[in-house]
């Protein structure tokens, strides 16, 4: 079964915009909890343009009182993505996530554009992966699709995930071809589950994309990280009817 975490960096861009509380981080995600929501994902940059290590704080201690509050089977997952620079490890130390996804950072990015080179980069990102299992925090990469190499090197670092970076799907979708990419997808899931690792993916995730990529690899994806374009729906519709519609593309094909 697939689920959903929502990156909640958008609501917090929007804030930082004008300054102050509004909109207000922590009641949109009472909202997109209770839509059934059981994974929320913030990546804190460090610029801070969206995401605020205050954030991070307030949305460790908001759903740690949640679960408490609940039975195990309605607990929540934090999922802090970052890269390995100090400040974003100074946090997961400060305030541990269920899963930290390690996302390679480029100066002066909008927005994630790559996944790691896993064997350029086993000499730096090693220690850390030993450091989070050490925490039992689940350790998930970010790889690019086709990229069987990673997904090998991570399963020998002792990641517990990899998740494959979609938009190169996400783009071919929108230009009507996309066998290619969901063949590379699927030959990545494949690899990862064969080295004894379980998969995530993300980025530039639609509720009209979702379908035929989970489909196309039998819903052995086991999380799908969506933010941007649900804070765009969220625009026309609201943040409840957003997210119950991503909620739908995924369980339409779990139902299957």
């Amino acid at each position: 079964m697939t689920t959903l975490s929502v990156n909640v960096n958008k609501i917090a861009t929007l804030r930082n915009a004008r300054g102050g509380s509004d909109p207000n981080l922590l009641r949109f995600v009472d909202l997109i909890l209770a839509c059934g929501i059981k994974s929320i994902t913030a990546h804190p940059r460090g610029d801070e343009r969206h995401i605020k290590g205050s954030d991070i704080r307030d949305l460790h201690a908001y759903i740690s009182a949640h679960n408490h509050s609940k039975d195990k089977a309605d607990n929540v997952e934090m999922n802090w993505e970052g890269d390995i620079r100090h400040g974003f490890l100074d946090l997961v130390k400060e305030y541990p996530p269920h899963q930290c996804t390690l996302v390679p950072v480029s100066f002066a990015e909008l927005t994630s554009h790559r996944g790691y080179d896993m064997a350029a980069s086993e000499y730096l990102i090693a220690p850390i992966i030993s450091y989070l299992r050490s925490q039992s925090i689940r350790v998930s990469v970010f790889v690019e699709s086709g990229d069987l190499a990673s997904v090998e090197t991570a399963a020998k670092l002792g990641c517990h995930r990899v998740e494959i970076y979609t938009e190169p799907y996400a783009r071919s979708f929108l230009q009507g071809d996309y066998t290619a990419e969901l063949e590379k997808i699927k030959q990545t899931v494949q690899r990862a589950i064969s080295c004894g690792i379980e998969v995530n993916a993300g980025h530039d995730l639609t509720y009209t994309n979702i379908p035929p990529l989970l489909e196309a690899v039998a819903c052995d994806i086991k999380e799908l990280s969506v933010g941007h374009h649900l804070m765009c729906y969220a625009l026309e519709v609201g943040i409840v009817a957003a997210t119950q519609c991503y909620q739908k593309a995924v369980a339409g094909v779990n139902e299957r």
